[in-house]
Formats: structure tokens, C-alpha cells, sequence
């Protein structure tokens, strides 16, 4: 059973875990997009997702990554957990799985926020050249850190000549580093071959490791394991462990929609002892800012046709406004209904920005507006 500690204690034991792993410290991307301090443990959102590699050698990556890295800008989380294949990689030679990182990277620094990745067994595919262009471009193979009082642990399921992508120093390495992270508050864990995939032949494939590292899971209590490979979204609950296969980011299809075979991408929300999860697909988030009109006013159209709320962060162009001089309002307008939505003004990341954060209902559009105070708004 897991306890809600109070924020110092989680701080605390923040703090021990990471100087007890200090070697593994696992970092995100280079992107340029640095992970910020959690503004309240214990109450955040990140982002889940993977599997965008290319359908085959010297053939372009789809478009669906790039679309969820623009989406992931517009709803702004605290950082996205990938669960691997981001190239085709495979028979590439290391100056094509270069050229495709690199490629890969620009996309995922549109995110705006940070991205960790695993590897998979597109970008290793049991060769050491293509290990060490990974480990240049991409960076570490596996490790943990710690956020705003949860622990995230990323495994690499894909070591080169070790029969079942396991070794057995990874695996003592996770014995002791969950260990040293018992007292998070949450436990999550991502890795690209899953243990409890739809197609059985998708798995990990030591059988003896998938029990050990299932052991390991509850024995320490994780909460949610993460996982691609399979190109597909499909859910199930072991030993009170949640494992979610979530392979959307654009690779082809491995089964037909109502089997889960359907682009997408998670939205992971913490708050407190409670964790929610939501599929959202690309394609159905949109955030078009219009020009500034005279006397300051800027308008939003949010759109949100996903089958869950999502938040999003609307970052307008202030000009001569400050917080204490603007207002922003939401609106959504239907044909017999004019509705207002909860909409709240924030300090932006950029500067000369001014922020308006809201939850959009599912399947609405909703005008967010900025303006002076002393106008009166009006509905457009």
C-alpha cells in the first residue's frame, strides 16, 4: 500500500535516492529542453509514448512523432517517456542511424520539454557500432531519476550479446535501485520489449527474466511499467502491477483498430496516491493562435477531439499587457448553448508571453481570448 507522504519527506527521500544512484543518473534527450522543478510533488502531468521508427530501410520516419511533439508543446507537460525504436536503424549503417537521429532529435526538441528515451531493438539490433551511435547521439542505455517525489526507471531490454536483451548485472542494478527507492511516492518504470504483450512472440524473450523482473515489480510495488515494441495500445494488470504497451508513435499498424492497432500517444496525470491515465490520438489537438487585433485583444481556437479532457497552455504574444493588466476568458459556442470554460492566466516560459492554462472537454472547440482589463469582453 502506498502512503502520501508530506512534501518535505518526499524531498528527502528525493534526495537519498539520487545520491545513492548518483552513477545512473538517467538524463533526458539532447534536446536543449531542460527538466524544471516540480512546482508541487506529488501533482503533475508527463507524457507516454514510442515506436515512430520508419516502415524500412532508407524510407522516410512518419509524420505522427513530429505531430505529437507539436501536440506535447501545446499541453506542455513536465517530460516525455519514450518507449524506443526511434529510427529504423536495423541494417542501417552507423552514418544512416546517425542521420536519422539527428532527424529524430528535431522533432523532439519541437516538444518544448524534456524527452527519455530506451532503446529498442530498431536502434541496437544486437551490433555493437550501432550500440555506441545510440550512446553518441542519444545517450545512456539505461538508469532512474527522480520527480517531484516519483521514481522513473528506464531499462534497456536490448543488450548487445545477451540472449533475451536482459543481463543479469541490469537486473542487479534494478534490485538495488528500486531498493533505494522505496520510499517514492509512485514507481514508474519504461522499457521497450514488453513482458505482457498482446502477441505472446513480442516479448522479452528470456522467460526466466520476464519472471524476474516481474518479481522485482511487485516486490517493490511499482506502479505502471511502460512499454513498445509492439505497434499497438493494449492494457493489463499483473501482481497489482499496471503494464501498459503502448507502441502508437507511427511505425505500422501490428493489429486492426478494436485490437488496438491505432496511432496515440498517453497523457500520465499524478496527483497524490492517485495516478489516470488517457489515450490520445494525434491529429485531434489543435492550438491556432489568431493575429492582435487593435486595442490588444489576441485570440486562441483550441481544438480537442480526443475522447478524454486535455490540458493545454495557450502562450500569447503580451505586447504592452502584464498579468496585472490582462484578463483571458474561454468560451466554447455551440448552436443553442454559449458556454464559459475555467481558464486561468499564468506566467509564461517565454518571455514576452503571457500564459492562459485550461482543461479542454472532450470534443469541443473553445476561443480563449486575451485582453485589457478595463475593455469589457465580448463573446466573438
Amino acid at each position: 500500500m502506498k502512503y502520501y507522504f508530506a512534501a518535505c519527506a518526499l524531498l528527502l527521500t528525493s534526495s537519498l535516492c539520487c545520491a545513492a544512484q548518483s552513477a545512473y543518473n538517467f538524463p533526458p534527450l539532447p534536446t536543449g529542453n531542460v527538466l524544471q522543478a516540480a512546482q508541487s510533488p506529488g501533482h503533475f502531468i508527463f507524457v507516454v509514448g514510442g515506436d515512430n521508427r520508419a516502415a524500412g530501410h532508407a524510407v522516410p520516419m512518419p509524420p505522427t512523432a513530429a505531430r505529437i511533439f507539436k501536440e506535447i508543446g501545446n499541453i506542455h507537460p513536465a517530460f516525455a517517456l519514450w518507449t524506443g525504436d526511434t529510427i529504423y536503424g536495423f541494417t542501417d549503417t552507423p552514418g544512416e542511424a546517425a542521420a536519422e537521429y539527428r532527424h529524430f532529435l528535431t522533432a523532439a526538441q519541437s516538444a518544448g520539454t524534456p524527452i527519455y528515451n530506451v532503446p529498442g531493438n530498431h536502434e541496437i539490433f544486437d551490433r555493437n557500432d550501432l550500440q555506441a551511435v545510440y550512446r553518441k547521439r542519444m545517450g545512456m542505455l539505461y538508469g532512474s531519476f527522480n520527480y517531484g517525489g516519483c521514481h522513473f526507471v528506464a531499462l534497456d531490454t536490448e543488450e548487445v550479446g545477451v540472449k533475451g536483451g536482459f543481463s543479469g548485472k541490469q537486473l542487479t542494478w534494478l534490485k538495488n535501485d528500486l531498493a533505494a527507492s522505496r520510499g517514492a511516492l509512485h514507481t514508474f518504470v519504461f522499457m521497450h520489449h514488453p513482458l505482457y504483450p498482446l502477441f505472446a512472440g513480442d516479448a522479452l524473450k528470456s522467460e526466466s527474466m520476464r519472471a524476474a523482473l516481474q518479481r522485482l515489480f511487485t516486490q517493490y510495488h511499482v506502479d505502471y511499467v511502460f512499454s513498445g515494441h509492439e505497434h499497438i495500445y493494449c492494457t493489463s494488470v499483473h501482481g497489482g502491477v499496471h503494464y501498459i504497451v503502448t507502441g502508437g508513435g507511427g511505425a505500422p499498424m501490428d493489429a486492426p483498430p478494436n485490437k488496438g492497432g491505432f496511432l496515440h500517444y498517453l497523457l500520465v496525470k499524478v496527483d497524490g496516491p492517485t495516478i489516470k491515465t488517457s489515450v490520445l490520438q494525434p491529429w485531434r489537438l489543435s492550438v491556432e493562435i489568431g493575429p492582435k487585433e487593435p486595442n490588444e485583444w489576441q485570440s486562441a481556437l483550441v481544438c480537442n477531439y480526443n475522447a478524454s479532457a486535455v490540458p493545454v497552455l495557450v502562450e500569447f504574444d503580451k505586447g504592452a499587457l502584464t498579468p496585472a493588466t490582462a484578463m483571458v476568458q474561454a468560451v466554447w459556442k455551440g448552436k443553442r448553448l454559449t458556454s464559459s470554460i475555467p481558464v486561468e492566466m499564468v506566467t509564461s516560459g517565454e518571455p514576452g508571453r503571457i500564459g492562459a492554462r485550461l482543461m479542454v472537454p472532450p470534443g469541443i472547440a473553445v476561443v480563449v481570448s486575451l485582453r485589457p482589463k478595463l475593455e469589457p469582453m465580448r463573446h466573438h
